[in-house]
């Protein structure tokens, strides 16, 4: 004799609670979004560029070639800078280099940067250069610039090729 088929119940889904966990997983979604999106507001975002750029000191003098460092704040926070904030960074060196009086607009340090403005400093290359080679930098070197802040964050701009006949 055939033993019988044992029968399986399949639950037959309740469709009733199918709108509720649609609006749950909705509204979970949403809630993590605001959340990213309000962590990312309350950071500093800022960004610096170096450059090669001609700078005139004064109407009518003659332009002088700089490295120019621009820092950016393209957060909602402002971030406090002191004079020393820029400096270069050449690959290979575990030095960074710092400019004691650098050409600067800003009218006084230290400088709030408030959000969705920047400045700028200058690195006179007529100055830096011969101290570059002092310290045994070798042409072509890539540097970057760093701009640090107050409470010791560092931001870098991307690298830049420098060769010696850029002085």
């Amino acid at each position: 004799m055939q033993e019988p088929v044992p029968v399986v119940e399949i639950p037959v889904p309740e469709w009733r609670w199918a709108i509720t966990t649609a609006i749950a997983i909705y509204a979970a979604v949403l809630a993590s979004y605001h959340a990213y999106i309000a962590w990312r507001d309350k950071r500093v975002n800022i960004r610096a560029t170096l450059f090669t750029s001609m700078v005139a000191v004064s109407p009518g003098s003659k332009p002088v070639p700089h490295l120019s460092l621009v820092v950016e704040n393209h957060g909602f926070l402002p971030a406090t800078f002191s004079q020393t904030c820029g400096s270069l960074v050449v690959q290979g060196q575990k030095n960074r280099f710092l400019s004691a009086k650098p050409l600067t607009d800003v009218p006084s340090w230290p400088h709030v940067i408030q959000p969705g403005t920047s400045f700028f400093v200058g690195f006179e290359k007529s100055k830096l250069f011969p101290e570059l080679q002092k310290a045994g930098v070798t042409f072509p070197a890539r540097v970057r610039g760093a701009a640090v802040d107050q409470i010791n964050r560092v931001y870098y701009s991307k690298w830049v090729n420098l060769s010696d006949k850029d002085a």
